[in-house]
């Protein structure tokens, strides 16, 4: 009892201060505001079947983030209705998830903005580029600070714990001295819950390593780029779970990557 009442206390305390839920790219330089948990995942979810490059992310793989992303979305405004803020969604420039299915900006745009009208949440635009971050203003939700370039991402931050703070990754990539892509897999626990299929919650997180893998020559070179982030904003059983998930997918990702089931690519 004692352990439940300690867990309870320390969530209370990280959900303090938290004024907004944002799904995001997992692009490295996706970035989100003091107060704002960000929710990554490779293009926001925005999925066109048919075209583009198929060896990078293929058409069941894009079938898969469709399934996927109704989790992802379902499982974050269920999160930010709990603790009582508002979710919000971004889609940002040179966005490689987007071009490697052939989408061109504009139309990256309207089907993100679209998937977030279908469920229910605010899209808060595509993202501006930045290059002053002090020029940022202290409310911002979310911007984007890489204008063209190759990604500088080393690690992915992989949460389970109720994504990760603009806060918390400043924190952790000062720390590691190395960016990092951002992947959730907050919302397994809630997927599984809601009749998701395990396997197919595995394969999706597996492309996400892998893509992260093939766009990233830091990713490629770090002797371990998976780092599970718990944000302590959730409760324990559902982080548990979450984890469990994680693990096997980084087990999988690994052993394809060992056996070359890969490939490097850029989108710039």
């Amino acid at each position: 009892m004692n352990n439940f009442r300690d867990n309870m206390v320390e969530r209370k305390e990280k959900l303090m201060g938290i004024r907004a839920v944002k799904i995001g790219c997992m692009d490295e330089d996706d970035l989100v505001g003091e107060g704002v948990v960000k929710i990554g995942v490779a293009g926001t979810g925005a999925v066109k079947i048919d075209g583009g490059n198929q060896e990078l992310y293929s058409n069941k793989e894009r079938a898969g983030m469709a399934k996927a992303i109704s989790q992802i979305f379902g499982w974050s405004l269920s999160f930010s209705k709990k603790i009582g803020v508002a979710t919000y969604s971004s889609s940002h420039p040179e966005c490689g998830a987007g071009g490697a299915q052939g989408f061109t900006e504009e139309g990256l745009i309207e089907e993100t903005k679209h998937l977030s009208s279908e469920h229910g949440i605010t899209y808060a635009g595509h993202l501006d580029v930045v290059t002053d971050e002090s020029e940022v203003p202290g409310d911002s939700i979310s911007w984007f600070t890489r204008k063209s370039g190759p990604h500088t991402a080393s690690e992915i931050n992989i949460t389970v714990g109720g994504g990760i703070t603009g806060k918390e990754k400043q924190s952790l990539e000062k720390e590691e001295n190395n960016k990092a892509f951002d992947i959730s897999a907050d919302w397994v626990d809630y997927a599984l819950k809601n009749g998701a299929d395990r396997n197919e919650i595995i394969d999706n997180l597996v492309f996400q390593f892998k893509l992260a893998y093939a766009i990233a020559e830091g990713v490629r070179k770090s002797g371990n780029p998976f780092k599970v982030y718990n944000g302590g904003r959730l409760d324990a059983s559902e982080v548990s779970v979450n984890e469990e998930v994680v693990q096997e997918a980084v087990r999988i990702a690994d052993e394809q990557i060992g056996k070359g089931n890969w490939k490097a690519a850029t989108h710039h």
